[in-house]
C-alpha cells in the first residue's frame, strides 16, 4: 500500500513496516517538499565495513539509497556517491518526483562524503560543462 506525497502531507512520518517488513517497529521520515520549494532528503548516513554484499545490501535501511521506495542506488560510500550520479540517468522504473528526491539524497551524501556535485538540479546531470568533482 502506498501513498502519495500530496496525500501524507508534511510533517509525516510512516510505520517502515508498510513498506518493509522487516524494519517492523521502526519510522521513518516522508519527504515533502518544504515551503521554501527546496527538497527535504530522507537520505541518513550509514557505512558499512567491507564491500557491499548483496547481504548486507538487504540489511541496509531504505534511508540508506537515493530511491529509497525502490532501494536503489545505495550511498554508503563516497565510491557509491560518485556511481549513482554517472548512473543517474540509467535508473528505470521511476517518477521525475522519484528522481528529485534521489537527487536530493545524493547531493546531501555528497556533501557528507566530501564530493563536490556542480549540477543544481537532476536534469543538469550529464550536460556538456556540468561535471561533479572530487
Amino acid at each position: 500500500m502506498g501513498f502519495t506525497r500530496a496525500q501524507l502531507g508534511y510533517p509525516h512520518t510512516v510505520s517502515a513496516a508498510d513498506h518493509c517488513p522487516r524494519v517492523a517497529g521502526t519510522t521513518i521520515a516522508v519527504w515533502a517538499e518544504g515551503t521554501s520549494g527546496e527538497m527535504r532528503t530522507t537520505w541518513k548516513q550509514h557505512t558499512i565495513r567491507g564491500a557491499l554484499t548483496e547481504q548486507k545490501r538487504i540489511e541496509l535501511p531504505d534511508s540508506a539509497f537515493a530511491f529509497p521506495e525502490q532501494r536503489k542506488e545505495p550511498l554508503v560510500d563516497a565510491k557509491h556517491v560518485r556511481n549513482a550520479l554517472a548512473r543517474f540517468d540509467q535508473v528505470d522504473g521511476v517518477t521525475d518526483g522519484d528522481r528529485e528526491l534521489a537527487f536530493a539524497n545524493i547531493r546531501a551524501a555528497a556533501e557528507a562524503y566530501g564530493i563536490d556535485v556542480s549540477e543544481q538540479s537532476w536534469r543538469d546531470l550529464g550536460k556538456p560543462g556540468a561535471s561533479s568533482t572530487n
